[in-house]
This record gives C-alpha cells, structure tokens and sequence, in this order.
C-alpha cells in the first residue's frame, strides 16, 4: 500500500495542476482509495463519534471550505491566498515538493479512514 502511494504521489508531481492528466490522475488515487476504505469498511465507524469530536470536525471542515471558496471567488491570490497558493510559495511547486504534498494527503486520509 505505500509503494502504491508513493508511485501515485510521484506520478501527481509530475503534472502541472488544473490539467486533464492532473485531474485523471488524482480522480483515480481518489476512486481507489474509496474503494480500499469501502472494502475494508472503514467508512463505517467502529463506534460513534463523541459529539464535541464530530462538532469540531465538522467546524474545521467548514471553516477550510470557506477559506477556498473565499480565495477562489475573490480571485485576488496575493490578498486571499489558496492552499496550494500558499505550498507554492514555499517552494513546494517543484515535482519533488508535490510528490511529498500529494503523499502526505493520502497518507492523512488513510490515517482518517484506518
């Protein structure tokens, strides 16, 4: 699972973002981790969630919506800038940088779903 995970995270940093080998790309790193967690079960919790946990989750998940379309709609990137605006700056838009970026996201989302 984590040599899958690095070949797809390196074959992310290899695209330039908002391309259709790009989005085709993450669409299927999306896809089959969707299917590994549904196989797994993972989608299902083991035990509910305390409800102070699912608010603050629920409020982080918000607040971090907000913030992109915000940035997206305001268009302005130097006044509002966007997530991956802000890994751009600091030096992460290089194919190594995404790689660990792209990585690092499955590697949390699997963590979430484990």
């Amino acid at each position: 699972m984590v040599a899958a995970a690095a070949a797809w995270s390196f074959a992310v940093g290899r695209t330039r973002f908002f391309t259709l080998p790009a989005e085709v790309i993450v669409a299927t790193g999306i896809a089959l981790l969707a299917m590994w967690a549904l196989k797994r079960g993972s989608l299902r919790p083991r035990k509910p969630l305390p409800r102070h946990s699912a608010i603050v989750w629920l409020l982080m998940a918000v607040a971090v919506t907000g913030l992109e379309l915000f940035a997206f709609v305001h268009a302005d990137r130097s006044a509002y800038p966007t997530i991956s605006s802000i890994l751009n700056a600091i030096g992460l838009d290089t194919e190594l940088g995404k790689s660990i970026v792209a990585f690092a996201w499955v590697a949390g989302g699997v963590w979430l779903l484990w």
